[in-house]
């Protein structure tokens, strides 16, 4: 004869179907989408959304993506964000602030694939806060066949070449003359300073010395003011929002032309083969060491628990082989690659196969020891008290007063890359690929 099951056992056996039904209705609602904010100043910013969104949809289709807008250089993450894309120079400073979540390496895809000053760049002690996605290093580019400029390894060698701007009221270089640099961004400006001390005394670090701007080292910012000298006061204080500068050193005006290697994006494709590039020097002896910036996946700390392995999957996803090499590619025939640098070292063959331009990316970039930048965690305070006065002692002289009759550009306060203060007004304009040209942090390779 059977016995009844009894009451106590089939209740607490209904309770916990109860509870596991609970627990996976209260996961599903959180996962349902996650919001993502990726680097707004890109060449063809859609091209990375569209290719991380497909890639998502591939593994996770009940799980919306929701984009937002998010400018690291203007303020702090929202707390909407579950996983954004931000400038390391600000690691420091979001770590102690309770933004980022604490990683393992085991929460971190093939990371031994990162080049070094990428992954170094995300740690703190090392423990990494962030995933490494995108580096940046200034560049001077140059025409074919100027074997002096190919030759430059300091500043002084580049000054004695290039000399003080024979224009310095004009922002239009004459043919085959002169610098072309923009030096209208705050931020762009406090940036390079740190890394012009860094260069000065060949002693690179992740914490610089943060000196308010009316005692800054003499020899950093005389070696900044010497850029202005060789491209002129109006020249470097020219505020475009069309892209001019690049459209002025295609049609052969100046000499030479300051910008990140995806500034080659924006040339026409017939055109990026005629063009060579080194490190920016800013120091006037050689040096054999560079510093780097790093774009990183930051994984929003206080974010809903349930949400958590999702945005960690998503942050591994957008840093993968897979989804760089699609956002980097060119798009098609008679189309550029966006020359961005990528994190992991393992696409660039195939992107050099498909960009041939790559290869002297790495020629070029690998023949320097690289270091990542970061600031510190006074970054913001620092940058927002003292990038006006930088940029003006940079653009006028030690007393950072303009010159009588002189029109003072507006103070950018977005990012530090060349022209990403004005990304807003170069959509405004429709510009010819509608993004800033270039950016003046500029991008790095393999490490």
């Amino acid at each position: 004869m059977l016995r009844p099951v009894p009451t106590r056992p089939r209740l607490r056996c209904a309770v916990l179907h109860a509870m596991l039904v609970f627990s996976i209705a209260w996961t599903c609602e959180a996962a349902q989408f996650l919001n993502v904010s990726l680097y707004p100043f890109l060449p063809r910013p859609d091209q990375f959304k569209v290719a991380l969104q497909e890639a998502w949809n591939q593994r996770h289709p009940d799980v919306s993506l929701v984009f937002y807008d998010y400018d690291c250089y203007k303020g702090e993450p929202s707390d909407i964000l579950d996983v954004f894309v931000f400038d390391a120079i600000y690691l420091s400073e979001f770590r102690d602030m309770g933004f980022l979540y604490e990683l393992s390496e085991q929460d971190i895809d093939d990371w031994e694939s990162f080049m070094d000053f990428t992954w170094d760049a995300c740690k703190t002690d090392g423990v990494p806060y962030a995933i490494p996605y995108l580096g940046c290093i200034n560049v001077l580019f140059y025409r074919e066949g100027d074997e002096e400029l190919g030759q430059v390894v300091d500043l002084s060698q580049l000054h004695n070449i290039l000399g003080d701007s024979s224009t310095p009221d004009v922002a239009q270089p004459p043919p085959g003359k002169g610098l072309l640099i923009d030096l209208t961004g705050g931020t762009t400006d406090a940036c390079l300073y740190l890394l012009a001390q860094m260069a000065v005394y060949d002693e690179f670090t992740m914490d610089p010395p943060l000196l308010p701007s009316d005692d800054l080292d003499p020899q950093a910012l005389a070696n900044l003011q010497l850029l202005t000298k060789m491209a002129g006061v109006a020249q470097a204080s020219y505020v475009d929002v069309a892209g001019n500068r690049v459209s002025w050193f295609v049609a052969g005006d100046g000499r030479a032309l300051v910008g990140p290697t995806e500034t080659l994006c924006s040339l026409p494709p017939d055109r990026v083969d005629s063009v060579r590039f080194r490190p920016l020097p800013l120091a006037k002896e050689p040096r054999n060491e560079y510093a780097y910036y790093v774009d990183a996946i930051g994984i929003k700390r206080n974010m809903d628990p349930r949400k958590r392995p999702l945005a960690i999957e998503l942050a591994n996803l957008m840093a993968s082989n897979e989804v760089l090499l699609n956002s980097i590619r060119p798009l098609g025939s008679g189309t550029n690659a966006q020359y961005l640098i990528p994190a992991r070292r393992d696409i660039i063959p195939e992107l050099i196969e498909l960009a041939p331009m790559y290869e002297q990316i790495v020629d070029v970039l690998l023949s320097s020891v690289r270091f990542p930048f970061r600031i510190g965690p006074d970054s913001r305070t620092w940058i927002s008290e003292n990038k006006a006065s930088i940029r003006n002692q940079i653009l006028y002289g030690e007393s950072g007063v303009w010159p009588p009759h002189a029109e003072r550009p507006p103070l950018g306060e977005t990012g530090n890359r060349l022209y990403a203060s004005q990304h807003e007004e170069w959509h405004a304009v429709g510009g010819p690929l509608a993004w800033p040209p270039y950016r003046a942090t500029c991008r790095a390779i393999l490490g």
